[in-house]
């Protein structure tokens, strides 16, 4: 009996040697042409088949992702979209995600806007709680004495979170679902840029291509 191999041997930061795959490649044929090299006693050869296939998996996932970010909104252009994907380890002890971070500029004053999104579950874990708390009206009021600070929640489309507008300083936006987590970072205290944001982010399509749910709506970008 042949002996299971593991992607925690496998390094899935990919050298760019090794990514052959095209996109169009088949995900099951990759899958059993490394089977048949490991069998064959050819481990390298397995190994740089199962990260052409991970590799393949992460794309696919970046493009799904990437359909669903906002479209810039009024007075706002849109720089590159930029994607990452890893993973480490399997079983318990694995963590694997991929994010994919965009910066907006405001035409007018040239203010800043960046939009992360991650399918971290670690990261959306250790949010949670904190969003948790501020559903306490007694720990929102708490939060909210600081006369330069607002903090505000956030429940749409099945997503929970908040908003921090910090006088003379910034604003920002956090949102989480079952599988994804939303940042929206603005270098100046506008509450109005944050939930333009907000409300041009597709969050029902966002957790539908995360594999969360089926998408139930249209993109907002083809």
């Amino acid at each position: 009996m042949f002996r299971t191999i593991t992607l925690a041997a496998v390094v899935l930061l990919i050298p760019a040697a090794i990514c052959l795959a095209e996109a169009d490649k088949d995900v099951e044929s990759l899958i059993n042409k490394g089977l048949a090299s490991y069998k064959a006693g050819r481990t390298n050869e397995a190994i740089a088949f199962l990260q052409e296939v991970v590799l393949l998996l992460q794309r696919s996932q970046e493009k799904g992702l990437a359909r669903f970010f906002p479209k810039a909104p009024e007075g706002w252009e849109a720089g590159k979209l930029e994607s990452s994907s890893a993973a480490i380890g399997t079983g318990e002890g694995g963590a694997t995600y991929t994010q994919l971070t965009q910066r907006f500029t405001r035409k007018q004053d040239g203010a800043t806007a960046t939009v992360t999104l991650s399918n971290s579950n670690q990261l959306i874990e250790s949010q949670r709680a904190m969003a948790e708390s501020y559903k306490n009206p007694e720990v929102l009021r708490m939060m909210n004495q600081d006369p330069d600070t607002k903090i505000k929640l956030i429940d749409q489309d099945e997503w929970v979170g908040w908003t921090v507008i910090q006088k003379d300083r910034d604003a920002q936006a956090t949102a989480l679902c079952t599988g994804c987590l939303l940042s929206i970072q603005i270098d100046k205290p506008d509450e109005a840029a944050v939930d333009a944001f907000l409300k041009a982010t597709d969050l029902k399509g966002i957790a539908g291509a995360a594999g969360v749910s089926q998408p139930t709506s249209k993109p907002a970008k083809e």
